[in-house]
């Protein structure tokens, strides 16, 4: 009688890097403070929060790439027009595992006197 193999693994089915035991889980963010959609301020300040303690932020504005940050964020002086605000959890292990589904805010600025 051949040895019987036995193979498990851990983690749901067709979830993401970061899932399951051997590694750690993927934070989630979330939006907990944004400006108005439309406004005249053209330093807008955003909070956020993650599902993890202790996670770090990216965030990225329009087109550009992401970069570190911290909560709150007050944008630099922005130009009238329509924006997207993007920031994304990730965990300080030596994995970095960055949440695939960043939150996100478009907003227009407005042109003109408040």
């Amino acid at each position: 009688v051949a040895p019987t193999e036995h193979a498990c693994s851990a983690g749901a089915a067709g979830a993401g890097p970061g899932a399951g035991a051997a590694g750690p889980a993927t934070p989630q963010t979330r939006l907990v403070g944004k400006p108005p959609k439309r406004s005249h301020d053209r330093t807008p300040t955003f909070r956020f929060a993650a599902s993890q303690a202790g996670a770090g932020f990216e965030c990225a504005l329009d087109e550009r790439p992401f970069r570190p940050c911290r909560s709150p964020h007050t944008s630099s002086r922005l130009a009238p027009g329509a924006h997207r605000f993007r920031v994304r959890a990730r965990t300080r292990d030596t994995a970095g595992a960055a949440d695939p589904t960043p939150a996100s805010f478009g907003f227009r600025i407005l042109q003109g006197p408040r």
